[in-house]
């Protein structure tokens, strides 16, 4: 009689612990905040965006945009420009 007893508990919590397992695995992946990427793998909540000519993630305010021939040119007139 207790071998009896035992197995259907032993069957129980089988059945119990199966049951949570799928019923855990059926919710929805939880997003995780902040970790939101572009096309290109760039933190938009950090501020990063996809720089085509640099071909990589920056930030404008950090990097400016622009190609490093241009960068070179406009550094070159800025510094005709000062006294």
């Amino acid at each position: 009689m207790k071998k009896i007893i035992i197995a259907i508990i032993v069957i129980v919590i089988v059945i119990v612990g199966l049951w949570l397992i799928l019923a855990n695995n059926n919710q929805e992946e939880e997003q995780i905040i902040g970790g939101d990427t572009d096309e290109h793998g760039c933190l938009i909540a950090a501020g990063y965006s996809w720089c085509e000519p640099k071909q990589k993630c920056l930030r404008v305010w950090e990097e400016p945009c622009v190609e490093e021939e241009t960068e070179e040119v406009i550094s070159e007139e800025s510094e005709e420009i000062l006294p």
